[in-house]
């Protein structure tokens, strides 16, 4: 939620021009470091993409997903309007 909220004051300061970029990671060591398995990758990355989207609607919301659970969430400030959300990766 960290990097959504991040986005949030940034799309809000450059007035929407905000486009964010995510890359699902490929090295053996940064997933060893942080005890997730490289197979969850694809599955964490959509998930993190699901939990943006609907942070950024600043409605309240639950999510119920494999790796976050979380009730009753809203997020503010609400950005003028969800940024373009680019993905990079090998799988």
């Amino acid at each position: 939620m960290s990097g959504s909220l991040d986005s949030f004051s940034s799309g809000t300061i450059s007035d929407g021009r905000l486009l964010l970029g995510l890359a699902i990671g490929y090295r053996d060591a940064e997933f060893d470091v942080f005890g997730v398995p490289k197979r969850e990758r694809v599955d964490r990355m959509v998930e993190c993409v699901e939990l943006c989207r609907k942070a950024w609607t600043g409605d309240r919301f639950d999510h119920d997903g494999p790796v976050v659970s979380a009730r009753g969430l809203t997020v503010r400030p609400v950005p003028p309007g969800p940024p373009s959300i680019w993905l990079g990766g090998w799988i």
